[in-house]
């Protein structure tokens, strides 16, 4: 029985020795250019491959590479690189104890400005709102505002939030987006980036200061928000439909009268009494897709709570890798190739590109929430699988009203 015992002790020793002769920094080289493979099929052939699934190979290759190794035998300095494959497995606790410890061992400047943008996105990831806090207060500056200026509009924000409280959020958001000043230099392509930044921040802290009860404040702060701009930049244009945005909100939703659709849109009026999300979307956009499964999913449960959905969208001259498409032949795509493709069980209307002006939309996927008296209760831009419940609880709590 000792022998026994020992040989297994001995056996588990050499499969943790060999686990941790991996070369982190090697095997995380491995893990990019097996995505950029990926990413490279699925834009060859979206229709054999899905960005989830590539997220879950690149995850299971990354589990290979962590297996047996004991985080707590890492040594300190190691602890970024290791952390980041733990995270590649999505091991986000393992990722961030090896990245704190790494912090705990006094690296360069460069090396702890990596390690508390590393660990933010670990803690956001776990839904911990308040490390996630205090990590940002140790970590924003005028060097990474502009990175932190995305990931707090469209990620941060919502889990501080809903730890800390919208106040709290709303003072982080205008931390970053007061540290935000376009670079030196005349490099167009620098401060479009920029624009793009601040308009994204502009827009979830119109969102929060309307959570936080400060609605009248929205469209002064916009006009603060543009003095600072280009005034002939793209992001002036986009920061316009965030005004719309707004306008809308408390407010009737505009009419949608399509021209062509599938399935049967009867028109917002007949949907009063019901909670109707607006879903606008092109089938050549790869995050509107990877939003399907989970608005099935939700409109599977919530249907015949009142829930209605419908897709929105146009005709752009092609579809896959045919070009120069009549609408008419663009829509029979859609209706025999991409509603086979996807299954949406609901209608899809197209309409003219003009007509998503009054809707605010400057992005897609751009769902647009319509309460049960016929007005606008929210706009929300892009698609996140962490933030998606998030989304759905708001509108069950809609459905419950």
């Amino acid at each position: 029985m000792r022998k026994l015992l020992s040989l297994t002790l001995a056996l588990a020793c050499c499969m943790s020795a060999f686990a941790q002769q991996t070369n982190p920094q090697d095997a995380l080289k491995t893990l990019n250019e097996m995505r950029d493979k990926l990413f490279d099929a699925f834009f060859k052939d979206q229709k054999n491959n899905s960005l989830d699934g590539i997220e879950k190979q690149v995850s299971e290759k990354a589990r290979e590479f962590v297996k047996g190794v004991d985080p707590k035998t890492i040594k300190a300095q190691d602890g970024m690189d290791w952390g980041t494959l733990f995270a590649e497995a999505k091991d986000y606790r393992a990722a961030v104890d090896l990245t704190n410890r790494y912090l705990d061992s006094n690296p360069d400047e460069k090396g702890r400005a990596g390690a508390l943008m590393s660990l933010m996105n670990y803690y956001f990831k776990l839904g911990e709102g308040d490390n996630l806090l205090a990590t940002f207060n140790k970590a924003v500056n005028a060097a990474n505002a502009p990175a932190l200026a995305s990931e707090m509009a469209y990620e941060y924000a919502d889990v501080i939030a809903a730890s800390a409280g919208p106040a709290k959020a709303l003072e982080a958001a205008q931390t970053v987006m007061s540290k935000l000043s376009y670079p030196d230099g005349g490099d167009e392509r620098r401060r479009a980036f920029f624009d793009r930044s601040r308009v994204a921040l502009a827009g979830k802290i119109a969102d929060l200061l309307v959570q936080s009860g400060r609605s009248a404040e929205v469209q002064p702060y916009f006009d603060e928000v543009e003095k600072k701009m280009d005034k002939d930049s793209a992001g002036v244009k986009s920061l316009g439909a965030l005004r719309v945005q707004y306008k809308l909100i408390g407010n009737p939703a505009p009419a949608l009268t399509p021209n062509k659709a599938i399935g049967t849109f009867p028109g917002f009026d007949a949907w009063k009494g019901k909670v109707v999300v607006v879903d606008f979307f092109a089938h050549w956009c790869g995050p509107c897709k990877a939003s399907f499964p989970d608005m099935k999913q939700m409109y599977a449960d919530l249907h015949e709570k009142g829930l209605e959905i419908v897709g929105v969208t146009s005709f752009y001259g092609y579809f896959g890798q045919e070009k120069n498409l009549t609408a008419d032949q663009e829509f029979g795509k859609m209706q025999d190739d991409f509603m086979a493709e996807h299954k949406l069980p609901w209608p899809v209307a197209f309409v003219p590109k003009a007509d998503f002006a009054p809707f605010g939309v400057s992005g897609i996927p751009h769902a647009v929430v319509i309460d049960k008296h016929g007005n606008v209760h929210k706009i929300h831009v892009g698609y996140s699988a962490d933030l998606f419940a998030a989304f759905r609880k708001e509108i069950e709590k809609l459905l419950a009203e």
